[in-house]
């Protein structure tokens, strides 16, 4: 039975669009925010004004749009419409466009070309197209823990091919992951041009109404990493690479990988200057300094812990006793995966490297927590000994620091832009040194399981869980959130007790 369907996006490629689909769904309707085209008519569909699509029955809205994708998106939940009725489509030419940035390679010949498609024909009753995003390491690292569970828990009949996005204009963050993840139908150089000339000759017996699918993170609940399900494995010769590695860098016995970020990996990364400028002003809210580790690194040393300098695009620092500056002096895209799978746990910023270490099921205390309390939390994976502690907002007007509450207040309205805070008048002060090392000794207490809450911690750690779960609802019932509830780590007992106006 065909799906009926509502195109929001009535030029060019909504019209291709429409001739893609018309053999496979029922396009009821146009729709489109230009007013200059409501009321007429495309192929004899009518072209809708967006609150037309209420009064209206329909199986899904099909968004036909490169770059303004997620404004729809928004425009249409805060419209009210559920987000499993919403999709955001590809057309044959997008998909070709994805393909052309490898360089084919012509060990088979065009003829070989239909008897491999008959074979894969005879396996899987569907064959499908996934775009994967490689913009960002932190999604990156959750869309393909997306993508392996999604094979897991879908028709096994269905061969699912996933397409990086090499292309991209922004960056590629690791292309060494393509290599460690596992159980994933990566299209390669060395059959692109198979699948180019699936494209070309057999394009309506594969499915790309998905395509998109892996390009953003649905509303979806943070969820516990079990071991077993690690997306990521390295070869006994990558092993061997890898100690050999940690052993010219100095690293001995047990360590602690530590980042914090900066606004240099975007400086380095992003070429259009526009796109990067705006990138660095945007996100500045989330960096911090490193040095305010000192007092940390100093007290790993008394319990025979190295630390680890992460990062990637930084340049070197001074010495400092106790810490290896991977950053400054090694850093490549395998070994950021080697070390975070290695290290006893890892303390950072809200940089997405900590994403890594999730992904290996490594413990992680994120300091310096900045526009995660309320989203960007959906589908992210934490151990049981997760645990974070929030850099302070300060209202400038009110003389005062906002409590939790306010907080999100502010994430739900406006999240993801650091440039809106200061329209607020609000300024983000860092955690001390003092206050992340006593947060990194509490977490190597409760790892080991020595660590005893006090009466009065177990309070007011009770009336945080209260907030934090008033905090998810707002956040689930906000349309135009689209990343999923806040961060799920415990906050630290030590911290809380100092910042009590945190539950006002």
């Amino acid at each position: 039975m065909k799906s009926k369907v509502v195109i929001f996006g009535a030029w060019k490629k909504g019209v291709l669009l429409y001739f893609e689909i018309m053999g496979k769904d029922e396009v009821v309707a146009f729709c489109d925010n230009n007013q200059q085209l409501w009321g007429q008519s495309v192929y004899d569909k009518k072209i809708l004004r967006p609150e037309e699509l209420l009064l209206m029955q329909y199986d899904y809205i099909y968004i036909a749009s490169d770059y303004k994708y997620g404004e729809i998106y928004a425009q249409l939940r805060l419209m009210g419409i559920e987000r499993n009725k919403i999709k955001i489509m590809a057309i044959q030419s997008n998909v070709e466009h994805m393909l052309t940035v490898y360089e084919e390679n012509e060990s088979l010949k065009e003829v070989d070309y239909e008897s491999k498609w008959l074979e894969l024909k005879s396996k899987y009753k569907q064959i499908s197209i996934y775009k994967l995003d490689t913009t960002a390491i932190g999604e990156i690292v959750l869309r393909i823990q997306a993508i392996v569970e999604d094979k897991k828990n879908n028709n096994p009949d269905e061969l699912r091919v996933i397409v990086p996005d090499l292309g991209n204009e922004v960056r590629i963050c690791n292309k060494k992951l393509f290599d460690l993840a596992r159980d994933i139908d990566f299209v390669t150089k060395e059959d692109i041009g198979f699948w180019k000339w699936v494209l070309k000759n057999h394009f309506y017996e594969i499915s790309i109404e998905n395509f998109n699918k892996y390009i953003y993170r649905n509303f979806a609940k943070p969820q516990i990493m079990k071991k077993e399900n690690i997306p990521f494995s390295f070869t006994e010769e990558q092993i061997k690479l890898g100690e050999e590695n940690m052993s010219k860098m100095g690293i001995k016995g047990e360590f602690v990988c530590m980042a914090a970020r900066s606004s240099n990996y975007a400086k380095s990364t992003i070429k259009n200057s526009s796109t990067r400028d705006w990138n660095i002003r945007a996100h500045e809210y989330r960096n911090a300094d490193f040095l305010s580790y000192s007092s940390t690194i100093k007290f790993l040393k008394e319990h025979g812990l190295q630390a680890v300098r992460m990062g990637r695009g930084e340049a070197p620092i001074s010495k400092i006793d106790n810490c290896i500056d991977y950053a400054g002096l090694y850093a490549d895209d395998f070994m950021d995966f080697f070390l975070l799978s290695k290290c006893k746990f890892m303390v950072t910023g809200t940089t997405g490297i900590f994403a890594v270490a999730a992904a290996f099921a490594k413990p992680v205390l994120m300091v310096n927590v900045a526009c995660g309390i309320s989203v960007g939390g959906g589908g992210m994976k934490y151990t049981e000994n997760d645990m974070y502690i929030p850099k302070k907002y300060y209202d400038i007007s009110q003389n005062a620091y906002l409590s939790l509450r306010e907080v999100s207040e502010i994430e739900n309205r406006d999240f993801d832009n650091g440039l809106l805070y200061e329209q607020y008048g609000i300024k983000l002060k860092e955690n001390s040194k003092e206050e992340i090392r006593d947060a990194v000794e509490e977490m190597m207490l409760r790892m080991e399981g020595k660590w005893r809450d006090s009466e009065e911690d177990i309070k007011y750690y009770n009336k945080y869980k209260k907030i934090i779960k008033e905090v998810n609802k707002n956040s689930e019932q906000n349309k135009r959130n689209w990343l999923g509830e806040g961060i799920p780590y415990r906050i630290c007992s030590c911290y809380l007790r100092n910042n009590l106006y945190l539950l006002e």
